[in-house]
C-alpha cells in the first residue's frame, strides 16, 4: 500500500515503493537464477561427458585407423558402426539388349555394367535399415546410384531391415569404365556425406 505524503506545496502525493521492495520483482529473480543454475549446470555436464568420450576417441583412433580415412579393395571386410561390409566379387559386362534399352545404359567412354556383389553384417545392437542407395558407384571420379535393372535380379539388394548378427549377400548394379578407377561408395549416414571407400578394381 502506498503512502500518502504531503509535499512542499501542500498537496498531498502517493509515494510508491521502490521497484526492489516489491515481491514480485523478488520472486522474478529467484526464477530467473533458478533456471541459471540449471543451464549452466547441464552444460558442464554434457562437456565432461564430451570430453571423456573425445579421450577415448582419440585413444581409439591412434590405436586403429578410422575407416573413413582408409581405401580397402575386393574381399576386405570393413567395420564400422556395428555394420560389416564386404565385396566378394566385381564383374564388369556389356549389358544385354534389354538391360541396355530398360536402364538406357551410357555405353559410351567405354562404360559397360557392374555388377558388385557384396556381404553386409549387422553387428550392432539394433536394427539396420539398408538401401540400395546407401551404395555409390563411383567411376573417374563420377559417383552414381546402383540402382540399374540386370536380367537376373534374383540377388539384387533392395531395402529391408536386418536383425542384430543377421547377414544379407546380394548385387548392386551400376555402370563404370572398367579402365578407370572405380570404387564402392558405402554412405554411413543420411545426415553427412561421409562414404567407406572400397576400390573396386
Amino acid at each position: 500500500m502506498a503512502k500518502k505524503v504531503k509535499g512542499e506545496d501542500g498537496k498531498m502525493y502517493k509515494v510508491s515503493k521502490p521497484f526492489y521492495k516489491r515481491i514480485w520483482v523478488w520472486v522474478l529473480v529467484v526464477v530467473v537464477v533458478f533456471f541459471g543454475i540449471g543451464i549452466f549446470s547441464e552444460d558442464e555436464e554434457a562437456e565432461k561427458v564430451a570430453s571423456e568420450d573425445s579421450t577415448e576417441q582419440s585413444t581409439e583412433q591412434d590405436s586403429e585407423e578410422d575407416p573413413l580415412d582408409e581405401e580397402f579393395v575386393v574381399g576386405d571386410t570393413v567395420s564400422y558402426k556395428g555394420v560389416e561390409l564386404t565385396v566378394n566379387d566385381v564383374e564388369f559386362r556389356e549389358p544385354s539388349s534389354q538391360e541396355a534399352e530398360i536402364n538406357e545404359y551410357d555405353l559410351s567412354d567405354g562404360n559397360q555394367m557392374a555388377i558388385v556383389n557384396v556381404t553386409l553384417k549387422n553387428n550392432s545392437d539394433e536394427s539396420l535399415y539398408y538401401n540400395m542407395y546407401d551404395f555409390r558407384l563411383n567411376s573417374g571420379g563420377n559417383a552414381k546410384d546402383m540402382d540399374l535393372y540386370a536380367d537376373d535380379e534374383s540377388d539384387k539388394i533392395g531395402d529391408g531391415n536386418l536383425d542384430e548378427d543377421a547377414d544379407l549377400t546380394g548385387d548392386l548394379i551400376g555402370q563404370a569404365n572398367p579402365d578407370d578407377t572405380a570404387k564402392l561408395q558405402y554412405q554411413t549416414d543420411i545426415w553427412n556425406d561421409e562414404t567407406v571407400d572400397i576400390s573396386l578394381n
